[in-house]
């Protein structure tokens, strides 16, 4: 193939992944210990024991920890180390909730931005995750779509997005979450019609039905599983 059949292909730019972080593995970990139940509201937070479990030092566990205190998810005390804090169905909603107006504003400033070529990615992107069949693909399709509609947002919008982006671990939606694919493949090409006809209130209302659905599924799941049904268990008694 020549270099100037190359260049008539426009070849779609892609996102190369980067090796995770010592603590966003751990943190993810802990994430997941709660959504799977394995930690529940008031149990404490074991340290030693998940870096052993993930061979690591303590000091990247420490480090998750500030991520999920900065969450509300856990809560530290001088005197009786980190526990798990609050996690309900409220607590759930609200995020997607949130992550939902926060992603909707973003979009809403990438439609007026009308940039081709930002389009040009988000088609590559939605092309790929449709035809994608395995979980890694899934996620960085995701990743890459949810990072486009960003491009237009100011710095402190894509740094909230990029916080609300790890409230749960985007894999966990794919490896856990039944119909979190079909949700994606469904909503993103509407998404993304919406965003070329220049529609900035339609791919804003959309985007926000996306995750105000992908709330709804993590909640099914959360009870199905029981993870959000606690009998005979409280408000975590931290000591503070």
């Amino acid at each position: 193939m020549t270099s100037e059949r190359v260049e008539r292909l426009r070849l779609p730019q892609v996102t190369p992944q980067r090796a995770p972080s010592a603590a966003s593995i751990a943190s993810d970990y802990l994430r997941t210990l709660l959504l799977d139940g394995v930690l529940r509201p008031g149990d404490r937070v074991p340290v030693d024991e998940v870096a052993e479990a993930l061979s690591l030092s303590r000091q990247p566990v420490r480090e998750a920890i500030v991520g999920l205190e900065s969450d509300g998810l856990v809560v530290t005390s001088p005197r009786r180390g980190t526990y798990v804090d609050r996690f309900d169905e409220e607590m759930i909603r609200e995020h997607h909730e949130l992550h939902g107006l926060l992603e909707a504003r973003a979009v809403e400033q990438l439609v007026h931005r009308a940039d081709p070529a930002i389009l040009t990615r988000l088609r590559a992107v939605v092309r790929q995750t449709r035809r994608a069949d395995d979980t890694n693909t899934l996620v960085q399709g995701s990743a890459d779509f949810r990072r486009l509609l960003a491009t237009g947002a100011s710095p402190r919008l894509r740094a909230l997005l990029r916080t609300m982006t790890r409230f749960i671990p985007p894999a966990y939606y794919f490896e856990r979450i039944s119909g979190s694919s079909r949700l994606g493949r469904n909503m993103h090409p509407q998404i993304l019609r919406a965003v070329e006809h220049g529609d900035a209130d339609q791919a804003a209302a959309l985007v926000r039905e996306l995750w105000q659905k992908a709330g709804d599924l993590v909640i099914a799941h959360l009870h199905d599983t029981e993870v959000l049904e606690i009998p005979g268990r409280g408000q975590p008694n931290t000591g503070l």
